[in-house]
């Protein structure tokens, strides 16, 4: 959209990201916190289970472990939309972010979603073979699952996808204007910690509900002028020069 579209359009740009904002912004809360409870689930089974071996744990807990796989996935299908809902609002201020932006952070959750069911139905089966003493050792058991290979290889690719995905949603955010530079850094950091490190998930987790904050309206001291003005506001322009732009869009 150029900053000089007309101020009625510009307006029902506005609007139209306020409601869907409005749907968005719980929808992705909730998601993150079956993520949470995923995670709380996850870990409850594994401490009661008091088995030191992975595979002897997951053997005694896999319905525990089934709950936390089925929440995690459905987590990752309610946090779809905001991937949409970004797209919308960056293409709105900067027509020049590609659109194929979105299918990445797309096919990347899905991605993660398979990979997370495929992994519990690989690790049963490994588990199964392992207790029934088909293998002397874990490794030899985890090793010789053709299917928990593949999934290994597709959690891989999904999250670098979805580092990529992230990276470029924060910065290109943080350029015009919707999220603060603090937050495209966090949006930075989160992304290539993810790939490597486990803490990634935590960040993004912080992350996505920053998003998810603004898309409802709120934020501490109020959002960036990019949400209630409809084009871009770069932080690094002076206020004298921001002063001079005129600004019919409503504010909120």
């Amino acid at each position: 959209m150029s900053l000089l579209a007309d101020p009625d359009d510009r307006s029902e740009q506005i609007r139209t990201e306020r409601r869907l904002g409005r749907l968005v912004g719980p929808l992705t809360l909730l998601g993150l916190g079956l993520t949470l409870a995923a995670v709380l689930v996850s870990a409850a089974a594994a401490r009661n289970a008091g088995d030191t071996e992975t595979l002897r744990q997951f053997a005694a807990n896999r319905d525990d472990q089934l709950v936390a796989a089925s929440l995690r996935v459905a987590g990752l299908l309610l946090t779809l939309p905001l991937v949409l809902f970004l797209q919308r609002v960056l293409v709105a201020r900067d027509p020049a972010v590609p659109r194929a932006l979105a299918i990445i952070g797309l096919t990347a959750s899905l991605l993660i979603a398979v990979s997370t069911m495929l992994g519990w139905f690989a690790l049963r089966d490994a588990a199964d073979a392992f207790v029934g003493r088909e293998y002397r050792t874990e490794r030899e058991a985890l090793d010789d699952s053709g299917l928990l290979i593949a999934v290994r290889w597709i959690d891989i690719v999904s999250r670098l996808l979805f580092a990529s995905w992230l990276a470029y949603a924060s910065l290109r955010a943080s350029r015009v204007g919707l999220i603060t530079s603090f937050l495209g850094v966090w949006g930075l950091i989160a992304a290539f910690s993810g790939t490597f490190l486990a803490i990634g998930d935590a960040l993004y987790i912080g992350w996505a509900a920053s998003i998810a904050l603004l898309a409802l309206g709120y934020w501490p001291g109020g959002r960036p002028p990019s949400w209630t003005s409809g084009r871009p506001e770069p932080w690094n322009v002076a206020p004298t020069v921001m002063a001079t732009r005129p600004d019919n869009a409503p504010r909120e």
